[in-house]
């Protein structure tokens, strides 16, 4: 642990922890560490007549995501108080999941505390001995920051806070200081570029075409068939749970989600629901053909954003565009993003896609916390407790990378 005095002076072991709340997981841990060691869902939902903590996923469980011939480990979650009703069908029927975000924006402030004192717990950590770092949408108002700042002080009584913009910390975790950072995420799909680690405020476009959205897409599709929850006794050690009507909506949004996962841009892949039932790819080849359209794709929103920005940093950030986040580890995605981006951009300088792993995309933003709270650099950019009890909130304006 880490005392006040040791963050005001400095050293090269902050123990510093590190959180990224997202729209569908969320991401917590200790600064200097390759990826977060609490993976969280962000969507929660009470069990009646029960308190608690967000949902916890393991990463050092073998079963795994798929995402072509890549792994990431991302199972099943353990019960909790707080879990999905997508995956447990003793829900009462009234039970629905929240998330932090909506579209983007930081809006249900229990969520986010739940969020962060689960994190607490399951990282066997105290607020109180640590510096926090959190990473925040890039576009997160004055107002936003300031609660974030009085949750993690006032709520948790924090020592040391630092709120980071999301695309800063995602170039950081490339090793760059500027870039467009194109991050697919689940609520919404944005270019950011950031210069000397500075995003562009005004340069900054987003799109609510998400993974959230092309999940409705997918169910619209499948409005047609009728699948059933089906659960095998053999995996779960006893009978399936009964599913109640209420819940079925919640089921429906897990299959789609599951189909989510097997389109491809590069082939066609063999689609089925969990009764067998056999779907054709070439129906659902459309879904994901919505993260290039016209005037909200992925290449659209780089476009627009390299217009906004000054003419001279555009060379310098072609050179460097960084896919981040989930949305991106479609297979092929990749390819078709960097084919549509040259098509579409009227510039006689050479683009450059910066593509790390699948597990550096998925955890780009909390990895670029990681680096920079571990920097013996970054010491003077701590918010100090003394100093937001002197100054208050408003204090984050004078030390915030913009």
């Amino acid at each position: 642990c880490t005392s006040a005095m040791a963050v005001a002076f400095g050293g090269d072991e902050t123990g510093a922890l590190v959180g990224d709340v997202g729209s569908f997981y969320s991401k917590f841990g200790f600064a200097g560490e390759d990826a977060a060691k609490c993976v969280l869902h962000s969507r929660l939902a009470a069990r009646p007549g029960e308190e608690g903590g967000a949902m916890e996923i393991d990463l050092t469980d073998p079963s795994s995501f798929e995402f072509g011939n890549e792994r990431i480990h991302v199972p099943e979650p353990r019960r909790r108080s707080f879990v999905s009703p997508l995956y447990d069908g003793c829900w009462d029927v009234d039970a629905r999941p929240a998330g932090p975000l909506e579209k983007g924006e930081l809006t249900n402030w229990d969520a986010i505390e739940t969020l962060w004192e689960t994190a607490f717990e399951r990282l066997k950590a105290s607020a109180r001995d640590h510096p926090v770092l959190c990473a925040m949408p890039s576009w997160t108002t004055p107002e936003a920051q300031e609660m974030y700042l009085e949750l993690l002080f006032e709520r948790f009584e924090a020592p040391a806070v630092f709120l980071s913009r999301a695309a800063s910390l995602a170039t950081f975790s490339s090793g760059r200081a500027s870039a467009v950072v194109v991050d697919c995420g689940a609520g919404t799909s944005s270019a950011c570029p950031v210069v000397d680690g500075y995003v562009l405020l005004r340069a900054c476009e987003k799109s609510t075409i998400g993974g959230d959205y092309l999940d409705e897409k997918i169910l619209e599709k499948l409005s047609e068939f009728k699948p059933r929850c089906v659960a095998r006794a053999e995996r779960l050690g006893h009978a399936p749970p009964r599913v109640s009507e209420g819940l079925l909506p919640l089921a429906r949004l897990d299959v789609a989600r599951e189909l989510k996962e097997t389109l491809r841009f590069d082939a066609a892949s063999k689609m089925e629901l969990p009764d067998g039932t056999a779907l054709d790819p070439d129906q659902f080849k459309p879904v994901p053909e919505l993260l290039f359209a016209p005037d909200t794709g992925l290449h659209a929103l780089v476009r627009k954003s390299l217009h906004e920005a000054d003419v001279d940093v555009r060379k310098d950030l072609l050179q460097s565009i960084i896919l981040s986040g989930s949305g991106s580890l479609f297979p092929g995605l990749p390819d078709r993003f960097h084919h549509e981006l040259n098509a579409n951009l009227a510039s006689t300088f050479k683009t450059k896609l910066v593509l790390p792993s699948s597990l550096e995309r998925a955890m780009a933003v909390w990895i670029g916390g990681s680096i920079l709270a571990s920097l013996a650099t970054f010491k003077t950019m701590w918010i100090l407790r003394a100093e937001y009890e002197e100054h208050g909130a408003r204090i984050f304006s004078t030390r915030a990378l913009a």
